[in-house]
C-alpha cells in the first residue's frame, strides 16, 4: 500500500533485489543501472533461477489495480542481461515465457513445502484437525474446489477436494475387524470408527513423530512423481511438473490450508498488527528527516538517491530486511514509554 505509487513492493522482486543489490558483498566498478551494488556477484544461471516472474512491475498503479508479480524497474538492466546470456540468440515465442528449469524446479519444491508443510503447522497449533477437514461445510470445499479449478485450468468438484484428504488421512482408521471384534453390529462398527477417527484425529495433532511421518510421506510421494519437460530448443528452458493426481493432491493442500486457515481470526489479528506496525515505521522513515532515524549506511543512501521514488525504495529495503523481533523493537522506540534504551545501536 505505502509503495504504491513508488513501484510498488512484492516478495519475489524483493528476493531479487536482494541477491542482486542488497548483500554487501561485492561492488561494480562503474553503476549499473544507476547503482554499483552487485548483491551476491551470482552468476546469470544462478539469478535466473529466482526469476519466478518476467515482468516488469509498474512504477505506479491505482488503487484498483492488482499487484503486478514480477521484478522492480530498478533491476531491469540486470534482467535484461541475465535472459540475454541464457537465452544466448535463441527468440522467445509469444506464447513463451523465460522460465529457466532451476527456476522450475524451485518454484514446484516452493509449493510442496507451502502445501505440505502449511498443513502440519495447522495440525501443530490446533488451528485444524483431520476430523474437522474431514467433516468441512460444503462452502468451504465449493471455494476450495474453485480455486484449485483456477490453479489446475480444469474443473474440480468439491467431492474432489474432500477425496485427497480421504486418502491422505487413510491411516488414521483401522480398517474393519483389525481389533479382533467378531458379530459387530452396523451401528457399533459406525461408532467404533467415529471414536478412532477423533482419537486418532486429536493424536496426530499432539504427537510430532506422527505429524513428521505425515510430511515425509507427501513428500516423497510428490517428489517422486516430478516429470521432466526438456525444452527442444533451449534448454536452459526445461520444465518440471507433476502429474495430474499428484498436481490435484498439492494444490487441493495448499488451497485449503489458506482458505481455511490463514484467514482464521488468531492469524489475521497477527496481520492486522503486522501491517499498522509496518505501516507506521515507514511512514515515520519517509518523512521529513526521517533518515537520522536510520543507521548511517542507509542514511548515506537515502542521501544519494536523488528522488523521492528512489528514496521510498532505500527506506523499503531498510524496512523489508528487519526481523520481526527488530521491527517491533523499532517501533516501540518510535512509539512506546517502555523502549530499548538510547545506547542500544540501530
Amino acid at each position: 500500500q505505502a509503495l504504491r505509487k513508488y513501484g510498488g513492493f512484492e516478495g519475489n522482486a524483493q528476493t531479487m533485489r536482494i541477491i542482486t543489490r542488497l548483500e554487501k558483498k561485492k561492488r561494480y566498478p562503474t553503476a549499473v543501472g544507476g547503482d554499483r551494488r552487485a548483491g551476491y556477484n551470482l552468476c546469470h544461471r544462478t539469478i535466473a533461477s529466482a526469476l519466478k516472474y518476467d515482468r516488469e512491475i509498474p512504477a505506479k498503479r491505482k488503487q484498483s489495480d492488482r499487484l503486478v508479480k514480477g521484478y522492480y524497474a530498478s533491476e531491469r538492466v540486470i534482467v535484461q542481461r541475465v535472459k540475454g546470456s541464457i537465452l544466448n540468440g535463441y527468440k522467445l515465442r509469444k506464447d513463451e515465457i523465460f522460465k529457466t528449469i532451476e527456476c522450475s524446479i524451485m518454484d514446484l519444491a516452493d509449493d510442496i513445502a507451502y502445501s505440505v508443510y502449511d498443513l502440519e503447522d495447522c495440525l501443530k497449533v490446533g488451528i485444524l484437525s483431520p476430523a474437522e477437514i474431514l467433516t468441512s461445510e460444503d462452502k468451504l470445499l465449493e471455494k476450495v474446489a474453485k480455486e484449485v479449478s483456477h490453479q489446475l485450468g480444469r474443473s474440480i468438484a468439491y467431492n474432489d477436494v474432500i477425496d485427497v484428504f480421504v486418502d491422505v488421512f487413510s491411516g488414521l482408521v483401522k480398517e474393519e475387524g483389525a481389533n479382533g471384534i467378531e458379530d459387530e453390529s452396523d451401528k457399533d462398527r459406525q461408532l467404533r470408527s467415529f471414536s478412532e477417527l477423533y482419537l486418532s484425529s486429536k493424536r496426530l495433532g499432539q504427537d510430532g513423530y506422527a505429524r513428521t511421518k505425515l510430511s515425509s510421506q507427501l513428500v516423497h510421494e510428490f517428489i517422486t512423481g516430478v516429470e521432466l519437460s526438456v525444452h527442444p530448443d533451449c534448454r536452459a528452458l526445461s520444465s518440471v511438473k507433476l502429474p495430474d493426481a499428484l498436481a490435484l493432491r498439492k494444490e487441493v493442500l495448499k488451497q485449503y490450508t489458506f482458505a481455511a486457515a490463514i484467514y482464521a481470526p488468531r492469524v489475521k489479528i497477527g496481520e492486522y498488527r503486522g501491517f499498522d506496525l509496518v505501516s507506521d515505521v515507514f511512514e515515520a522513515l519517509m518523512s521529513d528527516k526521517g533518515d537520522l532515524l536510520m543507521p548511517q549506511d542507509v542514511r548515506e543512501l537515502v542521501a544519494e538517491a536523488g528522488s523521492r521514488t528512489r528514496i521510498a525504495r532505500v527506506v523499503c529495503d531498510f524496512v523489508a530486511g528487519m526481523t520481526d523481533r527488530y521491527a517491533m523493537e523499532f517501533w516501540a522506540r518510535l512509539n512506546s514509554d517502555t523502549a530499548e534504551s538510547m545506547f542500544k545501536p540501530i
